[in-house]
């Protein structure tokens, strides 16, 4: 490698220090000293790998570059996925759960290094008591990748991931109370399938057809809908226009 090459790895690397440091300092305010978990994240640059450690314990957020064994989970994302995270442009849920358009792999954007099956959370299934908590432990990590006091998500087509089958950015979801605010986009001929959970959507631009077992409604722009549905639900959409529509289940 050679010397710019070498400074342009040591100032990436010390940008992803920055960044965690900057994000640990704001979740301090944001966690009560009963909120635990340890983690390791791998930052893929383009001069090689990065891990910081993030331990939150009793109400101390500590960031380290000397990795320790006492880790729950390892995830690796890119650089330039840490960077959409601190700017705004990706928030940790959508991080997480939707694919990246750009990936040829079909992974999302935070990947854990070997996923485990056991903890795979469903909204209309009972799971395990441990992996709900993991996973209510996982999700209070929004928080730590969002330096602002306030739930900022920015909502644009170019930075919605692939999940359900269609272009989508989660908002909020809480998995023990069955929970989820997500913004999806239905090009013609997709299909979004959702469980069957108390929902609501609102249709922002468009129109489609929303199935619930052998039921049929005809969905369309500037109205909001509740459902109670007693099976999966299915919404197509078979207009050029693309349907954007504000999901809200639990």
């Amino acid at each position: 490698m050679d010397s710019f090459g070498k400074q342009n790895d040591i100032a990436q690397k010390e940008m992803i220090v920055r960044i965690f440091n900057e994000f640990a300092e704001a979740f301090k305010a944001k966690i009560t000293k009963d909120y635990y978990i340890s983690l390791q994240y791998e930052i893929e640059g383009s001069n090689g790998k990065t891990a910081i450690q993030v331990h939150v314990k009793d109400g101390n957020v500590r960031v380290s570059e000397d990795l320790e064994n006492d880790v729950e989970d390892t995830l690796v994302m890119s650089y330039d996925t840490l960077l959409k995270l601190y700017s705004h442009e990706l928030n940790y849920m959508t991080a997480m759960s939707c694919l990246s358009k750009e990936s040829d792999y079909k992974k999302t954007f935070i990947e854990p290094r070997a996923r485990d099956e056991k903890r795979i959370i469903f909204l209309d299934k009972e799971n395990d008591a441990e992996a709900v908590l993991f996973a209510k432990r996982m999700h209070k990590m929004d928080d730590f990748f969002n330096k602002d006091k306030e739930d900022i998500v920015k909502v644009e087509s170019r930075l919605c991931g692939k999940a359900h089958g269609v272009n989508a950015i989660a908002l909020f979801s809480d998995y023990e109370k069955g929970i989820l605010h997500a913004y999806f986009e239905i090009e013609k001929g997709e299909e979004l399938k959702e469980p069957a959970i108390p929902f609501s959507i609102f249709i922002l631009q468009g129109s489609g057809l929303l199935f619930i077992e052998d039921e049929k409604y005809e969905i369309e722009e500037n109205t909001y809908y509740k459902f109670e549905p007693s099976g999966g639900i299915r919404v197509i959409n078979e207009s050029s226009v693309k349907l954007k529509l504000l999901y809200i289940a639990g």
